[in-house]
């Protein structure tokens, strides 16, 4: 992925930057057991919650995030 998912928005910034793809706090452990990806399709491959990453958004909407779930959440 090339692009940021909050491109349409138009006020990106800086270059595309690694984002969790499900929040580290979710996780009791530092690995998971996985299968069924491309990478790992016949046997279960053991990884880093830290490396459940994509490269989703850019530098300013990543540091945004924090701000917009506090507000979407109420707090």
């Amino acid at each position: 992925m090339n692009e940021c998912w909050a491109a349409p928005l138009q006020n990106c910034a800086g270059k595309i930057s690694r984002e969790h793809v499900i929040t580290r706090v979710r996780f009791a452990e530092d690995e998971l057991l996985v299968q069924g990806f491309d990478w790992c399709r016949s046997a279960p491959a053991r990884i880093s919650v830290s490396g459940l990453t994509r490269k989703i958004l850019c530098v300013k909407h990543n540091s945004d995030l924090p701000q917009l779930m506090t507000r979407a959440l109420g707090r």
